[in-house]
């Protein structure tokens, strides 16, 4: 498509088939987005992340692309268009929460929506255990210093000075 897209609208059957599936799954059960939404303790910076070398032009991966699927002000998720699964809009909503995320208190953290992968890091006594380090090296590195600011923010005392807790392992 152009990036003038224009998009048809659905068909009588499209729309049809997709309030089937509304009417048959129990959408008004919101436990999924209160998971989902558990254990967010910061918000990710910066919203576009940049391939190395290009002098900010080529993107990595850009969270505004997203916007559309983000919570509302009031708390409340967009509605499903009709031209699309209900199915899979909840599933698209859910996998758009982004942010940092504190799994187990003091010990476990997650990046989720930096990419098409989310990265996990295990606090050791001498820094982080990586696992899966996202898709992109430039991706991996913003979003480590994610964890590591938002681990500042919610211990400060844990840490001496300014400085970041390094790397002492990765699996991928």
């Amino acid at each position: 498509m152009s990036s003038s897209t224009s998009r048809a609208t659905p068909s009588a059957a499209t729309i049809a088939a997709n309030r089937l599936v509304a009417e048959t799954l129990p959408f008004h059960n919101k436990q999924d987005f209160a998971d989902a939404l558990r254990g967010k303790i910061a918000d990710l910076h910066p919203r576009i992340v940049y391939q190395y070398g290009t002098d900010d032009q080529v993107e990595v991966w850009n969270l505004n692309n997203y916007d559309f699927q983000q919570q509302c002000a009031d708390g409340t998720f967009p509605e499903c268009p009709d031209s699309c699964n209900p199915s899979l809009w909840r599933a698209a909503l859910l996998n758009a929460i982004s942010g940092v995320f504190e799994v187990i208190p003091e010990k476990v953290f997650q990046v989720r929506c930096y990419d098409i992968a989310n990265m996990t890091a295990i606090r050791s006594t001498n820094g982080w255990v990586i696992i899966d380090p996202m898709t992109a090296s430039e991706t991996a590195e913003k979003a480590l210093k994610n964890i590591n600011r938002a681990y500042r923010m919610k211990y400060p005392k844990r840490l001496s000075g300014d400085g970041d807790l390094p790397v002492q392992a990765c699996f991928f």
